[in-house]
């Protein structure tokens, strides 16, 4: 599911932008910061937040799974190479 970024969604429907805030920001894979964010020459704060996105997800996994590799490699030469390498 492709989401259009909020800031193009305030330009194009503006009347529309506070309901769309107010679902991305109560979704259940959204993550909150302590963090507020005002718009220059604006009235209005908003708490920062950040969805947990299909892509964002499989971009973790990829991650994850190459630092398993990682990790294999690392422990399974001599430490004198590992020593080398971080010189």
């Amino acid at each position: 599911m492709k989401c259009e970024p909020l800031k193009k969604v305030y330009y194009t429907n503006e009347s529309g932008y506070e309901l769309e805030y107010s679902k991305r920001y109560a979704a259940p894979f959204t993550k909150h910061f302590d963090m507020p964010i005002k718009e220059y020459n604006r009235k209005n704060t908003y708490s920062a937040f950040l969805i947990y996105t299909q892509e964002i997800a499989l971009l973790m996994e990829q991650i994850y799974k190459s630092y398993e590799m990682l990790l294999y490699v690392i422990h399974s030469v001599p430490n004198v190479v590992s020593d080398q390498f971080t010189l």
